[in-house]
């Protein structure tokens, strides 16, 4: 395969990757996943994310604790997403063609649980697991939207 072939490929794939937008929106939820006998109904902000977050935690019901949805870009102020007992915090480090670089951090009341660095990309959910809770396991969730 010659260069020039080689070249147009990788431009081509390029071109298929979603892109970071100019006016993107951040949604996030701090939700509570239980493996109950009887499955609860499934909050509506979380219906389209349930399997996967079934798959990789292993549980069938979720609670979603609290939610919030911002624009979101770099230098934007970090913001908080509360619920009674948990707060996270989401700053944009970087933006590049698709995906953010985000820091994030995760508190029990008063108390830093986390604090992570991580790649956000389009239609690929971030799942952090937080600490068991209640009759749960505490997941985070962050997605572009």
């Amino acid at each position: 395969m010659s260069k020039a072939c080689i070249l147009l490929a990788v431009a081509l794939f390029c071109l298929a990757l979603p892109t970071v937008q100019a006016a993107d929106t951040l949604w996030a939820g701090v939700v509570l996943a239980t493996k109950e006998d009887r499955p609860g109904a499934i909050p509506r902000s979380l219906r389209r994310l349930a399997p996967g977050i079934a798959e990789v935690f292993g549980t069938n019901t979720l609670y979603l604790l609290g939610e919030r949805s911002k624009p979101f870009d770099v230098g934007v102020d970090p913001w908080m997403v509360p619920t009674r007992d948990f707060y996270f915090q989401v700053k944009a480090l970087a933006r590049e063609a698709s995906n953010y670089v985000v820091n994030v951090e995760l508190y029990e009341k008063q108390s830093l649980l986390l604090s992570s660095e991580a790649r956000l990309a389009y239609q690929a959910p971030l799942l952090i697991r937080g600490p068991m809770w209640g009759r749960g396991q505490i997941v985070l969730v962050l997605e572009i939207r």
